[in-house]
């Protein structure tokens, strides 16, 4: 051993700093030899007794006890005398260290002591291609691959994806903070990248080295299952050991290490390492073969023979309810089947791709359970006899015969079939549209919500227990034939009932409308004119007044004289000739009164819309204006005329209720040259008013007052009284227009329609129109004659007996009856 307290003592800065020294060595090598061969990722020399004994004793250095601690910079100048290497420092080194204790270091662990002692202050050494050892900041370093000090390496993991081991690598690499090591997982390679300082790679790739080790004591293991299936098996063995949890589905990108809120967990990775084989009923395990053993046992206990019998039950649109009540009792679990049979499902639970949709927990439960299908109406029992035998009592106890899906037709006679059935579908699937026409007091009550009507309907009947009607898409379906005008209805047993009760009670003949409206439209125009346009021609000087009554004429010019125009009306006088004062007069006034009514009537049936049209349409032109000649085309129609659409609703008490829209438009003059004189347009519209019925009401009307004067003159010259009036144009207009619309709506509910007939008779008289009924004559028929009224057997003595009310004679009043050709 060579003693090293002569060497502190001449040198005078190291004796100063040994207290520093010895805290170094205490804090980084407590043990020498093997202990820092294994720091440096080196497995210790494993040699044979013999050898052992030939190795001479290698040479130790001691440090001594130090009160005072020593600069870090101290320690690297003796490393570096001491070992004769060649060392680069980068900076200047700080931090200080210190022995407390007498510590022995061998030769060649001086160079790992001082890696030790460097890294706790965040420095590194490294070795320079040329020989040379480099110290510099942790956050510095230069890659290299090769010897002890290699700052990068590329480590494999064969068979093992190197993601798998990042939950492990990257806590011992730093967490990211400062110095942290630089990690790349290649998984297409198998392969780790790790850069760091060389003291960090040597421990994380002594760390992989011992994972992969573990890694691989564990072989892969064949279990085959005999009575229960392989996913059945592996999700009840991964819920027995309380690993139920992780069956859950995960979202796209979301940790599969991350736990599920508000679930426990477990310390057993069987879900992990226990999987299914795809070409058996057979589950394969990964572990030691002790687990393999713990394995087995489970699995030995889930595959074991079902004494569970499966049985099927009808039990109608009730197998819902059915099974819930059994399984309230206790017989079993309830699981729904699904309509397999439908396209929409089919897409639905195979190809819906939606990657933010969590997955749905599989979940297998065990002992009894019912499988309802509420399509057809069964339940498939899986349990043993004596619950059979309970769930059989039940079924029989509820009745379920009437729930038998049967088809029945019903003949409308007053409906359209096809508008009845589509109600009635509607009513079943559950649709917006149950306020249909043919609902009583629909129209007047749009206001309370889809299908109240119809709720109405039901609540107006008079045993409220059979009302129970509720059908649904699954088990009833109503269409029609037209040609027989037939709705035929699908329904369990119990319902048909219920059909056959609505459709009679909207199978009815409605109440008809008779509507009358007058519109009457007046209206009066004036409209005058008086104008005079003169020109003064003295020499070289010329003046004129132009009003649009006159011109020079072709090919004149400014001053000539002035001819009146042609086409002026009214009153015209003009002074053609003077040299001097050559005058146009013209005075016109029109008047135009016009008075237009308008009556459409319609018949309509109660909550239906009708309506009404009568135009008049005038052409049109279109002119294309060329470089030569203009070219004139058709255009088209414009209509005017009179329009009547309306709704009306008969109420209980006898009033309607009115939903209305009239348009009236008329053209004011003809058509000159293709273009169409000027369309006046009026409209009125309500979308609810209430009148009574055989009463003329006035629902509408307008008054509209126009008056116009204007002067056209020359300023000044058109202000002097009476003089004035030849410098001026002056027009007045007065126009008053007034519309009335009348609407007398009246109810026709006879059965035998003769209010139908009676009111026919009037326009069939007008028009000249043969009713083309044949004339009925009264035809007598006795019925009783006064001997009939005698009793069988009368007592001598006595007057006959009659009844309260005798009949009278044939003689006194004959009893007639008209019949018609047939004796009907």
């Amino acid at each position: 051993m060579k003693d090293t307290h002569s060497r502190w003592e001449r040198d005078g800065r190291f004796a100063r700093q040994a207290a520093g020294l010895v805290l170094a060595a205490s804090l980084g090598w407590a043990v020498p030899g093997a202990m820092a061969q294994e720091e440096m990722g080196e497995e210790p020399l494993d040699l044979p007794a013999d050898q052992m004994t030939t190795q001479p004793e290698e040479e130790l250095i001691e440090f001594s006890a130090t009160s005072e601690p020593i600069e870090l910079m101290a320690l690297v100048d003796f490393v570096t005398e001491e070992l004769g290497i060649n060392v680069s420092v980068k900076g200047t080194i700080t931090g200080a260290v210190m022995f407390n204790a007498r510590q022995q270091v061998p030769r060649s662990e001086l160079l790992p002591l001082l890696e030790a002692l460097l890294a706790q202050y965040n420095y590194s050494l490294t070795l320079d291609p040329v020989g040379i050892y480099l110290i510099q900041p942790a956050s510095e370093i230069t890659q290299s691959f090769e010897g002890v000090f290699a700052t990068t390496k590329i480590i494999s993991t064969p068979n093992v994806k190197p993601t798998a081991l990042k939950a492990v690598i990257d806590p011992t690499a730093g967490g990211g903070g400062q110095g942290s090591s630089k990690i790349s997982y290649v998984d297409d390679l198998g392969i780790i990248v790790v850069t760091d300082t060389p003291r960090r790679v040597r421990a994380i790739e002594e760390l992989i080295k011992r994972v992969l080790a573990e890694y691989g004591k564990t072989t892969y293991t064949r279990i085959d299952l005999k009575y229960v299936a392989a996913q059945a098996a592996r999700e009840r063995a991964v819920t027995l050991v309380g690993q139920g949890g992780t069956l859950r589905g995960t979202f796209p990108g979301q940790d599969v290490g991350a736990q599920t809120p508000g679930t426990a967990s477990s310390i057993d990775n069987l879900a992990d390492r226990l999987t299914i084989d795809p070409s058996g009923n057979a589950l394969i395990f990964r572990g030691t073969d002790e687990e393999v053993a713990q394995v087995r046992e489970v699995l030995g206990i889930i595959d074991v023979a079902t004494t569970l019998e499966p049985r099927e039950y009808k039990a109608g649109a009730n197998a819902q309810m059915i099974a819930n009540i059994a399984s309230q009792r206790g017989l079993g679990e309830v699981q729904n089947l699904e309509d397999t049979n439908s396209a929409q499902n089919f897409f639905d639970t195979r190809f819906r791709g939606n990657q933010n949709q969590q997955q749905q927990q599989t979940t297998l439960g065990g002992g009894s359970v019912m499988m309802v299908d509420a399509v057809r109406g069964t339940i498939l029992y899986y349990g043993t006899t004596e619950q059979q035998e309970q769930l059989a009592a039940l079924i029989d106890a509820l009745d379920v015969e009437q729930e038998e899906i049967v088809i029945e037709r019903y003949p409308v006679k007053n409906v359209d079939a096809i508008e009845l059935a589509d109600l009635l579908q509607a009513i079943i699937e559950n649709q917006t549209n149950n306020d249909s026409p043919l609902l009583p007091g629909s129209r007047n009550n749009q206001n309370q919500g889809a299908g109240g009507a119809f709720q109405r309907f039901l609540q107006d009947q008079a045993d409220a227990s059979e009302n129970a009607f509720d059908p649904t898409s699954q088990n009833s379906f109503v269409t029609a034939h037209e040609a027989t005008n037939v709705v035929i209805v699908k329904a369990p047993g119990k319902l048909q009932a219920q059909f056959a009760r609505i459709i009679g009670e909207l199978d009815v003949r409605r109440p008809q409308v008779y509507i009358d409206v007058k519109i009457l439209a007046v209206s009066n125009t004036e409209d005058f004119r008086l104008a005079v346009e003169g020109q003064i021609s003295a020499g070289q000087f010329f003046t004129q007044t132009a009003f649009g009554l006159g011109s020079p004429g072709e090919g004149g010019a400014y001053g000539d004289p002035k001819l009146p125009l042609a086409g002026l009306g009214g009153y015209s006088a003009s002074l053609i000739k003077s040299q001097y004062v050559p005058l146009i007069l013209n005075a016109v006034q029109t008047d135009t009164d016009a008075r237009i009514l308008s009556s459409p009537q319609l018949l309509v049936n109660d909550n239906e819309e009708a309506s009404i049209e009568s135009t008049d349409e005038q052409p049109t032109t279109t002119t294309t204006v060329g470089n030569v000649t203009n070219q004139v085309s058709f255009a088209g129609y414009e209509s005017a005329g009179t329009k009547l659409t309306v709704t009306p609703s008969i109420s209980e008490a006898g009033y309607l209720r009115l939903a209305y829209e009239i348009e009236l438009s008329n053209f004011t003059g003809s058509s000159t040259n293709g273009v169409p004189p000027p369309k006046t347009t009026r409209n009125v519209r309500s979308d609810s008013v209430t009148i009574p019925t055989d009463t003329t009401i006035v629902v509408g009307g307008i008054s509209v007052q126009d008056s116009r004067k204007t002067i056209v003159k020359v300023p000044g010259f058109g202000d002097i009284p009476i003089l004035g009036l030849l410098f001026r144009d002056t027009n007045k207009i007065t126009s008053e227009q007034v519309l009335y619309i009348f609407i007398t709506p009246r109810i026709l509910n006879d059965r035998n329609f003769a209010d139908l007939r009676l009111l026919s008779k009037g326009p069939q008289e007008y028009a000249g129109i043969d009713s083309g009924l044949p004339v009925l004559e009264p035809t007598p028929i006795e019925l009783l004659t006064p001997a009939a009224w005698r009793t069988q057997t009368e007592p001598e003595g006595e007057p006959p007996v009659l009844p309260l009310e005798a009949p009278a004679t044939e003689e006194e009043y004959p009893l007639i009856i008209p019949l018609t050709e047939d004796g009907e």
